[in-house]
């Protein structure tokens, strides 16, 4: 089933990916300059250094490009707990970082904060793909299963 799963996010980020990427000129939000390192996170341990990862500059692209046709969300996001999974987290050398949680990312960059919904999960399909490599088995699966979006309306 995770296979089966994997497999249909792959497909769909492949598909997305080069629709966002052809409709890039006409997005709304700017895709910021490129970092020269962009770095992820699985925040989910208490005690423990986190798993980190480079993404490779093409993932980084691949990131803000999805990133920039996320609409803004207008009620108030779920709160993060203390404890457990707190999602994941892309840092910029650009001092910019972005927390990605249950189908929400809270993009915080020069001092402000604003949050977009990943709506069609397609981050999140993205980010399934994009950590896979990076991630022993079972600390993947926690993240597919904890990245399912909440629902709250």
């Amino acid at each position: 089933m995770l296979k089966l799963q994997t497999l249909f996010f792959s497909a769909a980020l492949v598909l997305l990916s080069s629709s966002v990427l052809s409709a890039e000129s006409s997005t709304a939000k700017e895709i910021p300059v490129m970092a020269k390192q962009v770095s992820a996170e699985l925040s989910i341990f208490s005690g423990l250094p986190d798993p980190q990862w480079l993404l490779s500059s093409t993932e980084a692209q691949q990131f803000y490009a999805i990133f920039s046709t996320l609409p803004s969300l207008q009620q108030t996001p779920p709160v993060t707990p203390s404890l457990g999974f707190r999602g994941v987290i892309i840092r910029s050398e650009a001092d910019s970082s972005y927390v990605i949680y249950k189908g929400y990312v809270w993009s915080l960059a020069a001092g402000t904060t604003t949050v977009q919904q990943d709506t069609d999960q397609v981050l999140r399909a993205w980010l399934l793909k994009t950590s896979q490599a990076h991630l022993p088995v079972d600390l993947y699966e926690l993240l597919v299963q904890e990245s399912e979006p909440k629902q709250l309306f």
